[in-house]
């Protein structure tokens, strides 16, 4: 019997020792999923607040983004009309936008910029608070004037004081001509690729822009003291290839011109005016004339004679002459047409004098503008060995936007001799435009050139580049 009470006991202790244990083993869980809970509760809680915190810098880029969409539009408003009204009254503002919140500060400084900053701000003074900056870079006008001799090569070019008297008082124009010499053709090109950051238009960046293709508009006023020059073809340039009239090395001679053309010789005329394409101009009339030289040789694409109702030409006892700054505008959009690059050529003019043409104003020296003052050239011959010529008219004003109804040139690389075009604009980075003047020996400073400018596609001042 004593011995089964001690089993007994000893089975009681057992038991209870046993559920000692478990009861330890309990705690032990507990303790266990209290700290598991807690370490889930703290990711949880940091899984949370990166996805805010990556939600809200969201919100806060879009709202900087934001910022920038409604001042861009307001600030080229003002940089294409010349007016710094939003300029002024957007910089340093800050704009709500909910729970949120864009600072706007414009620096104007710079010469070819405008930089626009947009810092948003989100859930300002809070745990969550998220700021993001996006900076704008607006394009401005380039406005420069003849004098700075490091935007333009060409020893035959000077800067010299308006001969007409007809310019902005105090106004300089540029003359080309060779200065007691007897060479009768002359090219001033733009410095572009020397100059690229001051006042000329970096034109390998929009040949990547273009997708490889380059396009432009140029236009320029004309003055000829055509009495002494009566033999004279001088306008803009394009195109122009890596060595155009170097001394010595014709290799990659290539330009189009488009030119005011008068040929008023019997004999002993230039060698520029003997080309066989140019026969069927030996008078005494004045012409607007669309040509291209290729290693020396000139090709007569277009021409279209002038006559007083254009407003560009005047009669007297030496035949028609052309009135001072008289303005030459070409557009030239580089195309592929297949595996083939064209060029489509569009020529207008514009006059100096009042004309009775609807929708046409007088274009007067010392300005520069891209509407309203231009007639398009309705060629009266084409030369169709070379080229080909498309659109009809619609109207006379000229209108960037609807090239379209407008009739133009095509001169495609697949034509004998072929378009000249930029397929290796990269490599070669040719001069590109400019401006030229043909003449006889006994008139070597008497062509003159004005209001000089440039622009890209897009129709914006934002894209011009101008020369006074």
């Amino acid at each position: 019997m004593k011995n089964n009470a001690a089993t007994v006991r000893l089975t009681n202790n057992y038991h209870r020792n046993q559920h000692g244990m478990s009861f330890i083993w309990l705690i032990g869980v507990l303790l266990g999923m209290s700290v598991i809970g807690t370490g889930i509760a703290y990711i949880a809680t940091g899984s949370t607040y990166n996805a805010a915190y990556k939600t809200y810098h969201t919100k806060a880029l879009y709202v900087a983004e934001a910022g920038g969409n409604y001042a861009v539009p307001r600030l080229a408003s003002d940089i294409d009309t010349g007016v710094t009204t939003n300029i002024y009254a957007l910089d340093n503002q800050t704009f709500p936008l909910g729970n949120a919140s864009y600072l706007l500060e414009v620096d104007n400084t710079q010469k070819a910029y405008l930089y626009l900053k947009s810092t948003s701000t989100v859930n300002k003074n809070s745990i969550f608070t998220a700021q993001r900056l996006v900076t704008f870079r607006l394009n401005k006008p380039i406005i420069d004037n003849f004098d700075n001799k490091n935007n333009w090569s060409g020893t035959d070019a000077a800067v010299v004081s308006d001969p007409t008297g007809q310019m902005p008082s105090g106004s300089n124009v540029l003359q080309l001509g060779t200065i007691g010499g007897s060479q009768t053709q002359s090219q001033a090109t733009m410095n572009w690729n020397n100059n690229p950051l001051s006042s000329v238009p970096d034109l390998l960046s929009q040949w990547y822009i273009g997708g490889q293709l380059l396009s432009y508009e140029l236009q320029c006023k004309v003055y000829i003291d055509s009495e002494t020059a009566q033999d004279h073809m001088a306008g803009l340039s394009f195109r122009l290839g890596e060595d155009n009239h170097k001394a010595g090395d014709n290799t990659y001679d290539t330009t189009y011109g488009v030119s005011f053309y008068r040929k008023n010789c019997t004999s002993g005329c230039p060698g520029w005016v003997t080309a066989a394409d140019f026969t069927a101009l030996t008078n005494d009339y004045v012409y607007i004339v669309l040509w291209k030289e290729i290693q020396g040789t000139y090709y007569l694409l277009a021409y279209k004679r002038l006559t007083t109702a254009d407003g560009l030409v005047s009669s007297n006892s030496s035949g028609a002459t052309l009135n001072p700054w008289s303005t030459i505008l070409v557009t030239v959009l580089e195309k592929f047409n297949g595996a083939n690059r064209e060029n489509h050529i569009y020529v207008y003019t514009g006059s100096s004098t009042s004309i009775v043409i609807p929708a046409l104003t007088m274009y007067t020296g010392g300005t520069i503008n891209w509407t309203h003052y231009f007639k398009g050239v309705v060629w009266d011959t084409i030369n169709p060995s070379y080229v080909t010529s498309s659109g009809t008219w619609s109207s006379y004003a000229y209108n960037f936007t609807a090239l379209a109804s407008q009739p133009y040139i095509i001169d495609s690389s697949t034509y004998t001799p072929p378009a000249i075009t930029t397929e290796n604009f990269a490599a070669i980075l040719p001069p590109e435009i400019g401006l030229h003047s043909y003449y006889n020996t006994s008139a070597t400073t008497y062509q003159y050139f004005a209001d000089y400018a440039m622009r890209f596609p897009g129709g914006s001042s934002q894209n011009v580049i101008a020369y006074y």
